[in-house]
């Protein structure tokens, strides 16, 4: 055994590389928010996912095309005062 592999037997680091936190991120399942019944809103992206505005769209589109992950109307859960 040589000597990484022993670290890695005895030490787990505080925190992730940033190729596993993407590779997590993007794995992650989610229900979004989605939409009204009534909306009548038609902007789809290039990847299609339907979006509220054209303004939203515009971000998904540059953030795809430049290979940045993200997710669209992803609940945040917050911790505000212990709540």
């Amino acid at each position: 055994m040589d000597e990484t592999q022993i670290i890695d037997l005895y030490f787990t680091p505080d925190y992730l590389p940033l190729e596993m936190k993407i590779k997590d991120f993007e794995a992650e399942k989610y229900i979004g928010l989605g939409f009204r019944e009534d909306d009548q809103t038609e902007f789809i992206t290039n990847r299609g996912e339907r979006v509220m505005s054209k303004s939203e769209k515009i971000i998904a589109d540059e953030l795809d095309r430049w290979g940045i992950p993200y997710k669209y109307e992803k609940p945040l859960p917050l911790n505000v005062a212990g709540r």
